[in-house]
């Protein structure tokens, strides 16, 4: 009869709570535990505090929790009961001196206190000429999430600068879960936790900004993953542009002789080099890019990629469109080389308003 209970209890611990350890402000969050530790496990944050303190259950004692720092060094203990939306307890140092008493309540949002006054610093300020400036920022003490923000206060800067806020603040949630739940999850290895992210405009004209996007993660698992990618924004609809559009449909190839095909390559090889499964045009391109390195790193890497030609994988540059390829595996990410289709190359089988905006896209600053 007993294991129902504590069921019972774990469900009122799990959730958000607002409340109080002695007399400052806490916003704690407890859920089940993805690290196998046997308990629920959490974080929690004083005031609007980046910090965040992670909470790992102690063995064979129910509602007790040691509060541990970035640096996993144990800072604390927590004794805490739950009874119909209310937290109860104590805090103390782990040595059990200094205690304090914790009170609080359900609530709604984890890191809504976190972000409403985020401490923004401006690291670089650039000028491309009188109308078109932006700044790169990022959250004082926490350098691995660098954004952007246009300088202007037209509408559709707005905009995109509401686009950019947002991305920023995912970024900066990434980190901060990579830093507390990525650890909870990790607990018994405590690798290394790394969540870098930055963005940079590639282009800026009078019709469309490109931004670029890098991020690199390490979250306590045992493969590293980095990926570098770009989308184009609309000054004039004030909305992301699917470059692929300005391509119309039933494009085709013009034709390309490849230069390391000789006279002995049999037609089975040709055949092979031949990615049937994609816009020939954009096989093409990719074939010829690759082409440029070794023939044994094509060999390795042509059936390693796929060319999904989607807003997600395509944006415009000043010299052309970029096409970034996805990878079939994670063993495989290295052949997923971004390529640029020159704009004089894909011309002939751009829409209309393809080459309006290509002319455009040409014209901007870097």
């Amino acid at each position: 009869m007993m294991a129902p209970a504590a069921s019972s209890n774990e469900q009122c611990f799990t959730g958000i709570w607002h409340g109080t350890i002695g007399k400052l402000d806490v916003t704690m969050q407890l859920d089940d535990d993805p690290g196998g530790l046997g308990g629920l496990t959490g974080s929690y944050y004083y005031g609007r505090s980046l910090n965040e303190l992670v909470l790992l259950p102690v063995a064979g004692h129910a509602g007790r929790w040691k509060e541990h720092d970035m640096a996993g060094t144990v800072t604390g203990l927590l004794s805490m009961t739950c009874r119909a939306g209310r937290l109860e307890g104590q805090w103390s140092r782990p040595d059990g001196s200094e205690k304090k008493t914790i009170v609080a309540v359900s609530g709604s949002s984890f890191r809504a206190r976190q972000f409403e006054k985020l401490p923004i610093q401006v690291n670089k300020t650039v000028i491309l000429d009188r109308q078109r400036r932006y700044q790169l920022i990022s959250v004082k003490g926490i350098p691995g999430v660098q954004g952007v923000r246009v300088l202007g206060n037209t509408p559709e800067l707005r905009r995109l600068n509401g686009e950019l806020s947002t991305l920023f603040k995912q970024r900066l949630e990434n980190l901060l879960d990579c830093q507390s739940f990525g650890r909870i999850e990790h607990a018994n290895t405590w690798r290394q936790f790394v969540e870098d992210s930055a963005s940079r405009i590639l282009a800026y004209g009078s019709h469309f900004v490109v931004v670029e996007e890098v991020a690199v993660s390490a979250c306590g698992g045992p493969h590293g993953n980095s990926i570098i990618t770009a989308w184009t924004w609309n000054l004039q609809t004030g909305a992301r542009e699917d470059v692929s559009k300005w391509v119309r449909k039933g494009w085709a190839p013009p034709p390309y002789p490849s230069a390391d095909l000789d006279d002995e390559t049999d037609e089975n090889e040709k055949a092979d080099i031949d990615t049937s499964d994609t816009d020939s045009l954009v096989a093409d391109a990719l074939n010829r890019h690759i082409q440029t390195h070794s023939r044994e790193e094509w060999e390795e890497c042509r059936d390693a990629v796929t060319l999904p030609f989607d807003d997600e994988h395509v944006w415009a540059e000043r010299s052309g469109i970029v096409v970034r390829p996805e990878a079939r595996s994670y063993v495989e990410r290295l052949c997923a080389i971004t390529f640029t289709i020159p704009y004089e190359l894909i011309w002939p089988y751009l829409t209309n308003d393809g080459k309006h905006h290509a002319n455009a896209m040409r014209q901007s600053l870097p």
